[in-house]
């Protein structure tokens, strides 16, 4: 019923953007998957690797030695955003999203970068946080791979959540979060086609939580 009230709103003219927010092993990649397959909307990912046409290897490098130049960083990341919404149909699903960036790097020094991307380009309609803890990232990204590199990374996310959901209030996007740490991914689908519904039916820009 849901999945048939969507498709008959999309067939109209209001087809939101949707961005799936969240750190690594939160099921980001695969809600994001699901509903773009499911609601024949484009499904994007990995932004500057297609700006640049390089591969993940070559984007970690680059990540790498900007460490330590901001707003160089932040400038680069930032036209990968914009690249990503120009030309492009307004049904779209982005894997990762303008809170992903600034969880990576906003401070005082690249706030000003991300106040005029707010104010001049494209913000997806409804963004979709799904949150897990640390534990439980864990656990699914050792699932996935033992060996995967993300393993590797520091692991405390409790912060960075944090620091997502006060840019998304600061830049007043329509968010909702999604708790996965006790759901299936069946139940994470359920829950975000639940708050896209909503969303589609209220057609409005009224922050939802």
């Amino acid at each position: 019923m849901i999945l048939a009230n969507i498709k008959y709103w999309l067939k109209g003219d209001y087809m939101p953007s949707i961005a799936i927010e969240g750190l690594d092993g939160s099921g980001k990649s695969a809600l994001a998957k699901y509903l773009a397959k499911t609601l024949n909307y484009e499904y994007k990912s990995d932004y500057l690797n297609d700006l640049l046409e390089i591969s993940d290897e070559h984007f970690l490098k680059i990540r790498e030695k900007m460490k330590n130049y901001d707003d160089v960083r932040t400038l680069l990341f930032m036209s990968s955003l914009v690249y990503a919404t120009k030309d492009t149909n307004p049904n779209v699903i982005y894997d990762r999203f303008i809170l992903s960036e600034y969880y990576f790097d906003g401070n005082n020094d690249t706030i000003s970068w991300f106040d005029n991307y707010c104010k001049y380009e494209k913000l997806p309609d409804l963004t979709i946080i799904l949150y897990a803890s640390d534990n439980e990232r864990i656990r699914r990204i050792r699932k996935r791979d033992i060996n995967d590199n993300d393993l590797k990374k520091n692991i405390c996310g409790d912060e960075l959540y944090k620091k997502m959901i006060y840019f998304a209030n600061y830049a007043r996007l329509n968010y909702v979060i999604i708790n996965t740490n006790n759901l299936t991914m069946n139940e994470v689908i359920d829950k975000a086609m639940e708050y896209v519904n909503d969303f589609i039916n209220k057609k409005d820009k009224v922050l939802i939580k």
